[in-house]
């Protein structure tokens, strides 16, 4: 429990300090999607119901220092952001470290 507390209190700290310098995840995380405005994984432009989601590779509660940053996120549709993204996790407790390396072999065993 006082790990979770203080995992708690260091997440609110980094999102405390990065508002105050304008930095938050969400317009961090629009910045992302103008950049890549289709699915990384299966290269998807948005559709109905397949709207594009910037994906945090490590979850912010785990790691909040890279909250906002775009090394750490992932613009996936909704299909592939719960199978590759928390794979296959409705619940989405699980998450992939390894993403770029998994979406890296998929383009490469599709243009075989």
């Amino acid at each position: 429990m006082m790990r979770y507390c203080l995992a708690l209190a260091l997440s609110l700290l980094f999102f405390m300090v990065g508002y105050a310098l304008g930095a938050t995840p969400a317009t961090e995380m629009k910045k992302y999607k103008a950049v890549h405005p289709n699915c990384e994984a299966c290269g998807r432009a948005p559709a109905f119901m397949k709207a594009i989601e910037v994906h945090h590779i490590k979850p912010q509660h785990a790691f909040p220092e890279l909250a906002n940053d775009p090394s750490n996120f992932a613009a996936l549709c909704r299909p592939c952001h719960l199978a590759y993204g928390h794979a296959g996790d409705g619940a989405c407790r699980r998450y992939v470290e390894n993403l770029r390396e998994v979406l890296a072999l998929r383009v490469i065993k599709e243009n075989k």
